[in-house]
């Protein structure tokens, strides 16, 4: 699928509804299946990525019911101990998360998905199954892992993603045996960690930190069933956030300023750049704003990466990224891919070491060639917001990748004036 973005002014004081966290989601469906009792968690986005992990779910034993945009999740409070085989489709949050609590089961279970997610680093796992004794077996389109999984004292990197300790986190409180986790080298995305603390904590399971890098885990821990609402997407806002910076004021609700979602730097950010904005109650208001140089160290925060680099292309002086490594391995090697796009933009953006480097330019300048998504959302998103801000209209291939995380996308863009149209490949 191809999408024709058209430059566009959008509507007058426009209202978007911030869809709900990603990475919120994945957690608490995932806690809640392991409640005994039934939980209600509102409101949903139907992503590929939330369905997979809806799946992955119910093969632990909990049955879901949809309302709407309200999931009720009817958890046995243990995991089903028959045959299991989880599709992932292409989502990297589910396969790291499922992977320890099916390993909790002495048998076999297989993860399926895309190439793509099949392709990401899995090492960590495959190191600590092998220092265990367990079975971790990868193949070009499965994995196969064979527990039991039990409590301990687990030795984890922390430099290549948050998700293999956040993983770890709804396992081990389910052992017989205490456990603690050291990290070693630097974490990465260590938001993600205290995010996944806080959620389990909502659900009645404990991860006590001891410093920075050592985590203990209590075993026989039950969770417990909840009544959950799933705040706004930072990560999201800081692409939409880019209509109000570059086109026209635009407000948001469902905005959780007290969040505990790592992207909520984006705020700081902005303020940092002197945008103007407004924030009321759950609302946010930002104005076009002139943007200056800004230096950024997206280590902790790489789904910022993106919008921030759209930021720089029509920011007046330097924008720099720093430690962009993180962004190698993910949907595509994002990294590479956004420079490939800009370059067809005709946007100055070069790489030094591990250091992204953009001299921004106003749009006239700015070529008006095809463009791809590499199948990546979040790709597709940023090169979305710059073409509604160039001069001529520009076509996108591999559109249909927003389902991925947002696939209201294309409909909140027509509700608020941006003019596109869905081209038939």
């Amino acid at each position: 699928m191809k999408v024709k973005v058209y430059p566009s002014t959008i509507d007058t004081n426009p209202f978007i509804n911030l869809p709900p966290s990603k990475s919120i989601a994945h957690r608490a469906i995932i806690c809640a299946s392991l409640a005994n009792g039934t939980s209600k968690l509102t409101p949903i986005e139907y992503s590929e990525d939330i369905l997979a992990t809806i799946n992955g779910a119910k093969e632990l034993g909990s049955t879901i019911t949809t309302l709407n945009d309200t999931l009720l999740i009817q958890g046995n409070g243990f995991i089903k101990n028959t045959t299991h085989e989880i599709y992932c489709n292409e989502s990297a949050s589910t396969l790291r998360f499922f992977i320890p609590l099916f390993a909790l089961l002495n048998q076999n279970s297989v993860f399926i998905g895309k190439e793509s997610l099949l392709s990401r680093p899995l090492q960590i796992y495959q190191d600590l199954f092998q220092k265990m004794n367990l079975m971790f077996v990868t193949h070009p389109d499965y994995i196969s892992i064979h527990g039991p999984l039990k409590g301990g004292e687990f030795s984890i990197r922390g430099n290549v993603s948050s998700q293999f300790i956040s993983g770890l986190f709804f396992a081990l409180p389910l052992c017989q045996e205490n456990s603690i986790i050291e990290v070693t080298e630097k974490i990465e995305s260590y938001p993600y960690i205290l995010l996944t603390i806080h959620i389990l904590q909502q659900f009645h399971i404990h991860i006590e930190k001891r410093g920075k890098n050592k985590f203990f885990i209590a075993g026989n821990q039950k969770y417990l069933p909840k009544d959950f609402t799933i705040e706004g997407d930072f990560s999201q806002l800081s692409y939409l956030a880019l209509l109000g910076i570059l086109n026209q004021p635009i407000t948001f609700t469902n905005v959780p300023f007290h969040s505990f979602q790592g992207d909520k730097i984006i705020l700081k950010i902005l303020k940092d750049l002197n945008v103007k904005m407004i924030e009321k109650a759950s609302q946010l208001t930002i104005f076009p704003s002139m943007i200056s140089s800004y230096t950024f160290d997206i280590s902790d925060y790489p789904d910022l990466a993106l919008s921030l680099c759209v930021l720089g292309m029509f920011c007046q002086g330097t924008f720099i990224l720093k430690n962009v490594h993180r962004l190698a391995y993910k949907e595509s090697n994002r990294m590479q891919s956004i420079i490939e796009e800009m370059i067809k933009l005709g946007v100055d953006i070069s790489m030094l070491d591990d250091t992204l480097i953009i001299h921004g330019s106003s749009n006239e300048h700015f070529c008006h060639q095809n463009l791809f998504s590499h199948h990546d959302h979040r790709i597709l998103m940023a090169l979305f917001m710059c073409c509604v801000n160039c001069q001529n209209p520009i076509v996108i291939e591999g559109a249909e990748c927003i389902n991925k995380s947002y696939p209201s996308f294309y409909q909140t863009m027509k509700k608020i004036g941006v003019r596109f149209e869905i081209l038939k490949s």
